[in-house]
């Protein structure tokens, strides 16, 4: 990703499905900061919030997006979403009454796939 940086293929680091400790030895390899980390995450894949992923997003200014737009209807349905705001009892009854699901993560480590021989 340095070297699509540098040479002006892109122009910021995204990754997608990373937990906290795989955003944190990414951003130690890079030069440049990781700024996204699609994941994939909703009401009912919430682990992502006792994991430590939002948390540690939040404090190092990583962009949090679990948006699909396989169409462009799926979009307008995922744009629409930004108008509005759920009442706090509303928020309170779903995060008391919702249980927190799993979240798919590929939970490998970058050196074991830079490095497959790593055990």
């Amino acid at each position: 990703m340095n070297y699509l940086i540098e040479n002006g293929l892109a122009d910021h680091i995204g990754v997608s499905n990373f937990v906290s400790e795989q955003i944190f030895e990414a951003q130690s390899v890079s030069k440049y900061k990781i700024v996204n980390n699609q994941i994939h995450y909703n009401l009912a894949a919430r682990a992502h919030e006792v994991k430590g992923t939002l948390d540690y997003c939040r404090a190092n200014d990583v962009l949090i997006t679990v948006v699909k737009s396989s169409d462009v209807n799926h979009l307008r349905e995922n744009l629409d979403a930004l108008g509005w705001k759920l009442e706090s009892e509303d928020e309170k009854h779903l995060d008391d009454n919702f249980p927190r699901g799993d979240t798919m993560s590929v939970g490998v480590s970058l050196k074991a796939i830079l490095n497959p021989n790593l055990k």
